[in-house]
C-alpha cells in the first residue's frame, strides 16, 4: 500500500500489482480499492502483463476523509486521479471503473488526455441528467448515528461495511453532498476510446455512448449489483484494453 499527496493536500492510498502499461481502477461509492484487488478482472489484467493501480478515493478506504463538503465534488475526485498520474510519472494510462468511479472517470476524460482507453462499468443515461448527485443539503451529516442511518436508507448494502468500520458514514454523506456526476455534459472533446459495460437490467448506457466521440456498448446478464461478477465483464474489458486498433 502506497500514498501520495493530492493537489489540495490530502493523503490518498493506492495499491499496485503487476508490471507493464498502467491501468487505473476506480471503485464504487462506499467501497475502496479493495473492490478490485484480487478480483477476477484485476488478476486477468496482471496476467495479461498490465500494472493495476487501485485508488482509494477521498472519503473512502484508507484515504483521508474530511468532513467538509467543499473538499469533495467530481472535479476534486477527478483531479485526485490526475495527481496520482503525476505522482507515478505516468505518460499514458487506461482506466477501469464502476458506478461512482465511472462518473469520476467521465470527468477525468474531459480533463486528462493521458487516458487512452476507459472501460466504464455501471454507468448509463443517468450521467446525462443535469443535477444527478449534485450539491445537496443532506441533514444529519454532523451526527455519526444519524449519518449511519441515512446511508443505510439510501444504500442498504453499505450498512455492513459501515458497522464493520470499513466505511465512514459521515464522509460518505459529504461525498454525496459534494456530488460526483460531471456537471459539464459536453463530452465532444474527449479523445479516449470508451467501453460502456453494464448489466442488462441496469441503467441503459446507449444514450451516454452516443454523447462520447468514440464509444461502444456491451451488456452482460445482471443488474447494477451483479454485473461485475459475470465472466463476460472481465473478458470483454480485457479484450477492449488489448485492442491495438483503438486510438
Amino acid at each position: 500500500m502506497s500514498t501520495f499527496e493530492t493537489f489540495d493536500g490530502l493523503t490518498l492510498h493506492y495499491n499496485t500489482e503487476g508490471s507493464g502499461a498502467p491501468v487505473v481502477m476506480l471503485h464504487s461509492f462506499g467501497f475502496d480499492g479493495r473492490q478490485w484487488m484480487g478480483s477476477a478482472l484485476a488478476s486477468a489484467l496482471v496476467d495479461s502483463g498490465r500494472r493495476t493501480i487501485a485508488l482509494d478515493a477521498r472519503g473512502h478506504g484508507r484515504s483521508d476523509k474530511p468532513y467538509v463538503t467543499s473538499r469533495y465534488g467530481v472535479d476534486a475526485l477527478a483531479h485526485d486521479v490526475i495527481s496520482l498520474l503525476d505522482h507515478l510519472e505516468v505518460d499514458t494510462a487506461d482506466v477501469v471503473s464502476y458506478s461512482m468511479g465511472s462518473f469520476v472517470a467521465l470527468r477525468l476524460l474531459q480533463l486528462e488526455p493521458r487516458v487512452r482507453r476507459a472501460a466504464l462499468g455501471g454507468v448509463g443515461s443517468a450521467a446525462l441528467n443535469p443535477h444527478l448527485f449534485g450539491p445537496a443539503d443532506i441533514p444529519g451529516r454532523d451526527d455519526t448515528d444519524a449519518a449511519r442511518d441515512l446511508i443505510a436508507s439510501l444504500a442498504p448494502h453499505l450498512t455492513r461495511r459501515i458497522d464493520a468500520g470499513e466505511a465512514d458514514a459521515r464522509a460518505l454523506l459529504e461525498v454525496l453532498a459534494g456530488g460526483f456526476s460531471p456537471q459539464d455534459k459536453d463530452f465532444a472533446g474527449v479523445t479516449a476510446s470508451a467501453l460502456l459495460i453494464s448489466g442488462a437490467a441496469d441503467d441503459d448506457p446507449k444514450p451516454l455512448a452516443a454523447a462520447l466521440p468514440c464509444a461502444r456498448v456491451q451488456l452482460v446478464d445482471g443488474d447494477h449489483a451483479s454485473a461485475m461478477e459475470h465472466p463476460d465483464f472481465t473478458s470483454t474489458i480485457i479484450e477492449f484494453l488489448r485492442d491495438s486498433t483503438l486510438a
